[in-house]
């Protein structure tokens, strides 16, 4: 992918310093990355790194310990709800409503901007079309009507509904069935050539390389290393950088 990695608004998302303890241990160590205006950096790393909670930190989820985080321009621990309505965000899980319809749980943002109900009706179903969802069969079902992969999509669908310039992406694909992965990577990639910036993480080594401009490796709470596809194969950092770039499938 060939993105410009910067705007006038200056980065997407911008972490400096940024630590988060809980329980005496620390999740994050000093984490420091950068999102450009238009970019899309994946977060990749062995279970308990600080992938996730780096996401929440970008959202505003979690507030930091030390540093800062800037997103979208704002102090993300400042922002509130106000910031969150502007970036499209899917959980592991999906984390639907359980007692609104998928197509209210999509319709969620678009509502809270105050868009009108033509927008919004139009905005429900081009979101649940482009997730590999039926419009006329699943917006009026709930979640627990769902099967897991068709509740992935559904939160897919409802992080892109009001078309936010910013999306966190936390396993977005991981409860999915190979073909249907393969489709919504396609999908989340053609979305992305609009300029829209996203922070993606997951254990996929061969995702990170196909739909992101650089990959950053986290150990420990903090980047190992930062960088393309060729460059953290042509000099790899650390051990974990090395194990992780001998796994990907060569093309």
């Amino acid at each position: 992918m060939a993105r410009a990695v910067s705007g006038p608004g200056g980065p997407a998302v911008r972490v400096q310093g940024a630590s988060v303890v809980r329980g005496g241990r620390p999740l994050l160590d000093a984490l420091d990355f950068e999102v450009g205006d238009g970019e899309v950096v994946a977060l990749v790393g062995a279970s308990g790194a600080g992938k996730s909670t780096a996401l929440r930190l970008v959202n505003g989820l979690v507030s930091p310990d030390a540093g800062r985080v800037t997103t979208l321009g704002e102090d993300a621990s400042r922002g509130g709800p106000a910031l969150r309505r502007r970036i499209g965000y899917v959980a592991q899980g999906g984390g639907l409503f359980p007692h609104r319809t998928v197509g209210q749980n999509v319709a969620a943002v678009p509502e809270l901007l105050g868009w009108p109900a033509g927008d919004i009706a139009a905005s429900v179903d081009e979101a649940l079309a482009s997730a590999g969802l039926d419009p006329a069969r699943f917006r009026e079902r709930r979640p627990r009507q769902l099967s897991g992969g068709e509740a992935q999509r559904a939160a897919f669908a409802r992080a892109i509904a009001a078309r936010p310039r910013l999306l966190l992406l936390d396993e977005p694909f991981g409860a999915l069935d190979a073909i249907t992965r393969r489709r919504l990577q396609h999908e989340l990639a053609r979305l992305l050539r609009d300029g829209r910036s996203a922070v993606l993480v997951t254990h996929d080594i061969d995702e990170a390389f196909a739909l992101a401009d650089r990959v950053a490796v986290l150990e420990g709470g903090r980047v190992a290393q930062s960088g393309t596809r060729e460059a953290l194969t042509r000099a790899p950092a650390t051990p974990l950088v090395a194990e992780l770039v001998r796994a990907a499938v060569r093309p």
